[in-house]
């Protein structure tokens, strides 16, 4: 059975940088994301998750500023 102790340097390299990645982004965002991406097995798959929360986020900002543009012209014509 293998076990950190007893695998190649290489390996613990990938580990201990896999680990730190995930330990930079649970610490780099909001809790409402955490509960998203906690359940994430690789720090790769949180960040895909991520990326996907905040591209529909930056959809609904455009939108509502698009909203907001059409009220104000609606309001000073």
């Amino acid at each position: 059975m293998e076990n950190y102790k007893n695998v190649s340097q290489d390996i613990r390299d990938q580990l201990n940088a896999e680990a730190e990645a995930v330990q930079i982004i649970l610490t780099g965002i909001d809790n409402d994301i955490y509960s998203t991406v906690d359940a994430c097995p690789n720090a790769c798959e949180m960040w895909k998750t991520i990326e996907r929360l905040k591209q529909g986020e930056s959809i609904n900002v455009q939108d509502l500023e698009t909203n907001l543009y059409w009220e104000f012209g609606k309001f000073t014509s």
